[in-house]
């Protein structure tokens, strides 16, 4: 008689009070499963552990730790005994990643590590993965899918395709793992309620939260790193998604989780191009706030443009974006406007 797996009801997020994460545990404690989130606090604050639950209707359980302490991290996900392990707590800034190149391999990859570990300690055998469009580098062609080459131009996404490979290594180690690896592209917007958005610690690096560091007076101006591309307006060309498209996707990804065998690489974004110089007149559009722009010369690392073929993701997880560019600005905006002045920055 076959054994009947029962569905996953706990699931430990690590890095779940970021950007991405907090979302996702919205539509987790929404979806009624019981959440967990192990995260360091490093680029955020428990603040959006209260937003969370003030959304959710539910608060996450949480606890500090960081992804280097290996003992504390396994004592942690023994205590809660997860399901499944979505793991999003990393260092994301391309950047800085030029600048600190070992400190990205060392909490992205070996950090990646302890959480197998941790995952093998407490007999936890699935796992998500928040990995990155950046594997990618400098398209061969357009849209990247799944089988496009992985040749990534900065430290950043070298470390992402190193945790990659050893998650898909973990998960061929023994029958019973099984893992799921999202590539993002660009995700941006904020919760529809506007109690949830994106509110790094530190100076914003990312286009949309400078933008609104614009509108709500902390920065005056938006450096665009280029303006001799070869695009449509000389500006770099991303794939732009709803953060909460992407917190949707996780969701189908648990429940798909059962069918995996080994390992499987999605794609998630809108499938749509879109110029940094579009966003920022999109901003404008429905803010009617100005965002000035200064041009300034490319950034080390940065590629001209990039977007993906979601088919994938579309035929196997029954993936569709329901928000448009316009909603993304929409509720970004609407975000800080009602957090500008209890914003972490």
């Amino acid at each position: 008689m076959e054994e009947t797996l029962l569905p996953p009801k706990r699931i430990l997020v690590s890095g779940g009070a970021g950007f991405i994460g907090s979302h996702t545990c919205v539509e987790l404690l929404r979806e009624g499963y019981e959440v967990a989130v192990v995260d360091n606090l490093s680029n955020s604050a428990m603040s959006i552990i209260h937003a969370v639950g003030a959304v959710a209707g539910a608060e996450p359980i949480f606890h500090h730790c960081d992804l280097l302490d290996r003992v504390e991290l396994s004592r942690l996900f023994c205590e809660f005994a997860p399901d499944v392990v979505i793991h999003f707590a990393g260092l994301k800034s391309v950047v800085e990643s030029t600048e600190r190149p070992l400190d990205y391999f060392d909490v992205n990859v070996y950090g990646t590590i302890n959480v197998l570990r941790a995952m093998a300690d407490c007999g936890c055998s699935l796992m998500i993965f928040s990995s990155s469009a950046t594997v990618y580098g400098e398209p061969v062609y357009i849209p990247c899918d799944e089988g496009h080459p992985t040749d990534p131009a900065n430290p950043y996404g070298v470390s992402k395709l190193l945790a990659e490979k050893v998650i898909a290594e973990w998960a061929l180690s023994n029958d019973a793992n099984s893992a799921i690896i999202f590539r993002y592209f660009n995700p941006v917007g904020a919760h529809v309620s506007g109690k949830l958005g994106e509110d790094p610690t530190g100076p914003a690096n990312n286009l949309m939260p400078v933008i609104l560091d614009i509108v709500s007076g902390k920065r005056e101006v938006l450096e665009i790193y280029g303006n001799d591309y070869n695009t449509v307006d000389g500006t770099g060309v991303r794939d732009f998604i709803h953060v909460m498209d992407l917190a949707r996707a996780h969701v189908l990804g648990i429940e798909h989780l059962s069918e995996v065998q080994d390992s499987e690489i999605f794609n998630l974004g809108t499938g749509q191009p879109t110029s940094v110089m579009q966003l920022v007149s999109a901003f404008e559009e429905v803010s009617g706030q100005k965002v000035n722009v200064k041009f300034v010369g490319r950034r080390l690392g940065d590629v001209g443009e990039v977007w993906t073929s979601n088919a994938s993701a579309k035929k196997i997880l029954g993936f569709e974006t329901r928000f448009s560019l316009h909603d993304m600005c929409a509720h970004a905006y609407q975000w800080i406007k009602r957090n500008a002045s209890t914003s972490n920055k």
